[in-house]
């Protein structure tokens, strides 16, 4: 079942309703715009979301990891396709992650966006829309997918999950409705996930031990220190919400001041500063 906000279901419903050649799902990382571009070729294709990926007339491409001209290519290669039926809409195509699109493959998918097929829909996730050159941005319909509020998150998912959880889970993910599902299920094969769950474990641990475990940390492969960073912001974040609730005015405070470090830290990652003087100032901080 896939999960939207109540102003992404409208503009879900009304795409699905008048649907056009060219649609970029736009969002936080997290959002689940894959999970709604699944969503949108299920109802639009008549195909449960379970069987989209076995489906011949719908293709699903992932921009990350790969060759971005062989992604584009691969993509073309399929559009060449006929595709039986006499339906106004016979195929899909969605590249997740295009903006891992660099600007010379955008270029090449630029004509594909120009003259699309007449009977294809072609769907597009987007977390960062600065990445996009102009001419390919033109060419898209957009549509934003939010977060879900707490109350949202609370109606839809109580009868699952425990309300703590789901509070706690909602506050870690902003609201982001593929994170906070990933979450719930305790999903580490999800990257944020993992990052998370290394994340808890860093800050319980004593200064001393933090220290000790930089250069484990930087030499594992699983460690992204970006990602790092920014699950241990989400999580300080977390609890700086839960001590404000509870009226803790000394916690708020070191949270507060945890989280600024943190941040400070991400800066520096920004700058090119060695990662382990990184590490070194922000775990004497936490």
């Amino acid at each position: 079942m896939t999960i939207f906000a109540k102003n992404t279901k409208e503009k879900v419903d009304n795409f699905i309703n008048h649907p056009s050649h060219a649609l970029a799902l736009s969002g936080v990382s997290g959002a689940g715009k894959y999970r709604v571009a699944q969503h949108i070729a299920s109802d639009i294709f008549n195909i449960s979301e379970e069987k989209i990926s076995a489906s011949p007339y719908i293709k699903i491409i992932s921009a990350t990891g790969k060759d971005a001209i062989a992604t584009v290519r691969e993509a073309q290669e399929f559009l060449q396709l006929t595709v039986p039926g006499k339906a106004v809409f016979r195929r899909c195509i969605i590249i997740a992650d295009a903006d891992n699109l660099g600007h010379e493959a955008q270029n090449a998918l630029l004509k594909t966006l120009e003259e699309p097929p007449e009977d294809t829909v072609i769907i597009l996730t987007i977390s960062d829309e600065n990445k996009l050159v102009d001419t390919v941005r033109s060419r898209l319909n957009w549509l934003r997918v939010y977060p879900l509020s707490q109350e949202e998150a609370l109606a839809t998912l109580q009868d699952t999950y425990p309300k703590n959880e789901i509070v706690k889970a909602w506050h870690i993910s902003d609201g982001a409705v593929g994170l906070l599902i990933n979450i719930l299920q305790d999903n580490e094969a999800h990257p944020l996930v993992a990052a998370i769950e290394q994340a808890k474990g860093t800050l319980k641990q004593s200064a001393y031990e933090r220290l000790a475990n930089i250069d484990p940390l930087l030499k594992s492969k699983e460690f992204n220190l970006l990602l790092f960073l920014d699950a241990t912001h989400r999580l300080l974040r977390a609890a700086l919400s839960s001590a404000a609730t509870k009226g803790d005015k000394h916690q708020t405070q070191v949270l507060a001041g945890q989280i600024k470090n943190t941040l400070k830290a991400k800066e520096y990652v920004q700058k090119n500063v060695q990662p382990k003087l990184v590490l070194t100032e922000l775990f004497y901080s936490l």
